[in-house]
């Protein structure tokens, strides 16, 4: 930037421009700025005779430091703003096609002493320039955090297991579908850019994402949402259909709209937009001509209704505000940034369309999604509330319902499973008087999958059927997946792991017939969960290790934090600590980045259990740490798991605190509880009672826990507690309780390996010492070999 004399201002209309104060002036007003925007303007004034380009203006203003697009566009925009001039006019800063920005409205150079007399008679002589924000970093692909949907585990972590590892998939993508007296239902697909100009990539996804949005919300029309029509597209053809007969079949589209974007000559482009319906004779084109790509997806907007013989929609919406381009283009490249999984860069856009448009509600919205998938729940909660409000006042039913539901997700993520079906309550009414059965069909999935976490099986059996006839009655393909997924949720509930995985595989093939590989991956979590209730640890295995490494490379923190858990439990139950500690650092570092209470909770669990081994004092502490955690309230079986934990340690190291833990979960769980919720009560009051020196009552608990527990995970969690209290007691009857059914050659957790062994070292059997050493060699290596190729 040049050295300009102190002396000196720039007048442009109304504006003063004094670089000495490092203020923006207007009618002698001052213009409160972003330093760095004042840097932008008076970098472009001193080079009014040229255009700048981007690496020109970055060297100027960042100088090394790496910067975004997405930075540089904020910047320029917020220029234009406080000047009074926008990305359609272009008054006072022109892009010049191939260069950069421009100054090129008229300037006039004046002494600021003059100047400043006649247009500031009062201004402030304060010359402290703003506080610069810290630059906009690159968007880097950074080490990813944590996985899908949480919990668990290994004994002193190991109870955590049984407590709610599954709930592996409950994301529903929420896009919403047609009344029973179906409207037309649109789907625009992803479109050529014919222009020859690589920058312009961003219009194949970024243009139908505009035009989608802009359409929906218009009474008497339906439109797939667009992220899921770009989906759509790109799955290959099946079962003998045509490209577009497999997009009608996902997507229940009747209505098909794809295009291209040419270019005629400079800044002049030509976008043809094909409407086809399935019928030959009855397809057509719309061709609008301008300047500016996101511009001529505006003026479609017109022609389109016109097209569909629709009503002007009645709420704001960007299409019928000044047409601002910029913000339109804004919001494109965000939706194409999100198509292609840059939900981070795809935020700050957004965040830009909703400061410039803040009753554009497909912005909200989208908004809303990035902050979602990127784990920002609070501001997202923030953005569906405000979202809810602007729906309800502008009278769209369908999207105050879709804030809703979104609310009721994060509810659930939360573990406050009552406050999820309070909101999925609150949506359905909008979904019906918006007369969306796909709407109504995804609350009744997530209210099935709230009820049966409150082992409300009944309810949730009731609202499972309602999903199921609404899915077959309107064909709503995309959300079979989901279906199969809580009827997981009820065979968890049941503890019924042979159906917990049928119902897996068949979610499994659902989502790859739809292409949907995130839920893919959480199927494939859910089946490997099932495998592990039925005591197939070392088929589960690489399933989890799977997850694992896709979610941490597809930067999916809910499904990392779940598939890690147990990943890690594996590890450590096949006696690899090493392994097993690096994945769970990782995790505990993820939940403090993230601020995530739940999974700090369940990796300092997994870590009292590691240190129990040489340090029970501190494991104590530790368990207590993560029971402090856990809101009791909204998350009972979470807090049961943590107190069965914290009772595991305490039972070697504070003996006398067992009797508080006792209460505390007693509290928690009273005996109209489900045998889910009474099963670890119960294993608490048996180390309880051994503690006090009752011995008899300790081995009734543990019988009685026996009758509650179904699944081989809880058998073997009951055989560990009886151990465990066998070795410190030598009482041979519990030990007998405990070596029941017991198979050395058979184990799969060197825990209970090495209890076995210690038992029978102290009174004189050697064989079955020698099958146990034998079975942990065994069961490390035989984990090796089934993690061959992973990299820990």
């Amino acid at each position: 930037m040049q050295d300009i004399e102190h002396g000196i201002v720039y007048r442009c209309g109304v504006y003063t421009i004094s670089p000495a104060e490092r203020r923006l002036f207007r009618d002698g007003d001052r213009v409160d700025l972003e330093a760095k925007v004042f840097d932008l303007i008076l970098l472009l004034v001193e080079n009014r005779n040229r255009a700048l380009s981007k690496q020109e203006v970055i060297d100027a203003l960042w100088g090394q430091r790496p910067v975004t697009d997405t930075a540089l566009s904020q910047l320029l925009y917020k220029a234009r703003r406080a000047l009074d001039d926008d990305g359609e006019r272009q008054d006072v800063i022109r892009t010049v096609y191939g260069r950069g920005p421009q100054w090129v409205a008229p300037v006039v150079e004046e002494p600021a002493e003059a100047a400043m007399t006649a247009t500031t008679p009062t201004a402030t002589p304060d010359t402290t320039p703003d506080r610069e924000p810290s630059p906009a970093p690159a968007i880097t692909d950074e080490p990813t955090p944590v996985p899908l949907r949480r919990r668990h585990r290994r004994l002193a972590a190991g109870m955590l297991a049984v407590a709610g590892l599954l709930l592996a998939l409950w994301f529903i993508p929420r896009s919403f579908a047609p009344p029973v007296s179906p409207p037309p239902r649109v789907a625009i697909l992803p479109m050529t850019n014919d222009t020859g100009d690589a920058s312009l990539d961003w219009t194949a996804r970024g243009l139908p994402g505009l035009i989608a949005s802009l359409l929906d919300g218009n009474s008497g029309l339906d439109v797939v949402d667009p992220l899921q029509a770009g989906r759509a597209s790109g799955i290959a053809p099946s079962q003998g259909r045509s490209q577009a007969e497999q997009i009608r079949y996902i997507t229940r589209a009747n209505l098909l709209i794809d295009g291209k974007l040419e270019k005629l000559t400079d800044n002049l482009y030509q976008l043809t937009l094909h409407l086809d319906e399935g019928r030959p004779e009855d397809a057509s084109d719309i061709v609008i001509t301008g300047g500016d790509p996101s511009a001529i997806a505006l003026a479609a907007m017109p022609r389109l209704r016109h097209a569909l013989a629709l009503e002007p929609p009645a709420s704001t919406t960007l299409s019928n505000k000044p047409k601002d381009a910029y913000l339109a283009e804004t919001f494109a490249r965000g939706i194409d940034m999100a198509a292609h999984g840059d939900s981070q860069a795809a935020q700050l856009h957004f965040a830009l369309v909703v400061e410039g448009e803040p009753d554009f509600l497909p912005g909200r919205y989208q908004l809303a999604r990035a902050q979602l998938r990127t784990d920002q729940h609070t501001d997202a909660t923030t953005t569906l509330r405000r979202l809810f409000n602007d729906a309800v006042n502008q009278k769209q039913p369908a999207m105050a319902a879709l804030a809703l539901d979104e609310q009721a997700y994060l509810a659930q993520q939360r573990h406050a499973y009552a406050d999820a079906l309070t909101l999925l309550d609150r949506a359905r009414p909008y979904a019906e008087q918006a007369n969306r059965p796909e709407a109504l069909a995804a609350i009744a999935l997530g209210a099935t999958k709230a009820q049966a976490s409150l082992h409300q099986l009944d309810a949730a059996e009731r609202e499972w059927q309602v999903a199921r006839e609404l899915i077959e009655k309107n064909g709503l393909h995309q959300l079979e997946p989901h279906l199969h997924n809580s009827a997981i949720f009820i065979a968890n509930s049941r503890r019924d792991f042979v159906a917990l995985e049928a119902a897996a595989r068949a979610g499994l093939a659902a989502n790859e017939a739809l292409g949907d590989e995130h839920n893919s991956m959480g199927a494939i979590l859910n089946i490997a969960y099932a495998m592990n209730g039925q005591g197939r640890d070392i088929e589960a295995l690489p399933l989890w290790a799977r997850v694992w490494h896709w979610a941490r490379e597809h930067k999916s923190h809910q499904m990392q934090s779940l598939a890690g858990s147990s990943l890690a439990h594996q590890l450590s139950a096949a006696g690899l600590d090493d392994h097993a500690t690096t994945i769970n650092d990782i995790l505990m570092e993820e939940a403090r980045r993230l601020d995530d209470r739940n999974l700090r909770s369940l990796a300092l669990a997994f870590r009292a259990g590691i240190e129990l081994d040489g340090n029970p004092v501190q494991a104590l502490r530790t368990a207590r740490e993560a029971s402090a955690l856990i809101d009791a309230a909204n998350n009972p079986n979470g807090m049961s798991s943590a107190l069965l934990n914290e009772a595991y340690i305490a039972y070697i190291a504070e003996p006398s605190a067992l009797a508080a833990i006792n209460q505390r979960i007693a509290t928690l769980v009273d005996d109209d509880a489900t045998p889910a919720q009474r099963f670890p009560r119960q294993q608490v009051l048996a180390m309880t009672a051994a503690a006090a020196g009752d011995l008899p009552a300790a081995l009734a608990a543990l019988e009685t826990a026996a009758s509650l527990a179904h699944s081989v995970t809880e058998q073997d969690s009951l055989r560990q507690i009886a151990l465990h209290i066998a070795l410190q007691t030598d009482d041979a009857a519990i030990a007998a309780f405990g070596l029941r059914d017991a198979d050395p050659d058979k184990e799969t957790d060197v825990t209970r390996l090495r209890q076995i062994s210690e038992w029978a070292d102290r009174h004189g059997d050697q064989a079955t010492r020698e099958r146990a050493a034998a079975r942990e060699a065994q069961l490390r290596q035989a984990t090796l070999d089934a993690l061959a190729d992973i990299t820990f």
